[in-house]
């Protein structure tokens, strides 16, 4: 009987230590934790695109800068998107829609022309139309609004 209460009460103790493990002494609320040097750890943060407005000067406008969200109003004779990863928003028509980078989206009334440069990637062109398409980039199309 001895040997049944000893091996019982070593089992029990066993599945609490087994229990127990998975414990932490962490901030379970959500804030900054320490590591093992007593460093804190900064949350990661959520990334939120800047905005940019574009003005059509001299009949020309350019998106340079990556990971934004563009618009422009009105009607522009050319636009050249060079960043990557961007949105750009163009309510107008567009002779001349250069676009280079990658990973880019342009959504524009109409376009005549839509030029992909050599290395662009990846990018998207949505527009009304039959523009004519030239493309010296690689996965990248024009596509009709849904």
């Amino acid at each position: 009987m001895k040997k049944t209460t000893a091996l019982t009460a070593l089992a029990g103790a066993s599945i609490a230590l087994l229990a127990l493990t998975g414990c932490t002494t962490g901030d379970s609320a959500g804030g900054d934790a320490k590591d093992d040097k007593g460093s804190e750890q900064k949350k990661e943060e959520t990334f939120v695109p800047k905005e940019v407005t574009l003005e059509c000067e001299d009949g020309k406008a350019t998106a340079a800068e990556s990971n934004s969200i563009f618009t422009l109003s009105g009607d522009c004779a050319a636009v050249e998107v060079t960043g990557v990863n961007s949105l750009v928003s163009i309510d107008g028509a567009v002779e001349n829609l250069t676009v280079g980078g990658s990973i880019n989206k342009v959504v524009v009334t109409s376009a005549g022309a839509i030029t992909f440069v050599t290395d662009s990637s990846g990018n998207v062109v949505e527009t009304a139309g039959e523009p004519e398409v030239t493309d010296e980039g690689d996965q990248n199309e024009v596509v009709a609004p849904e």
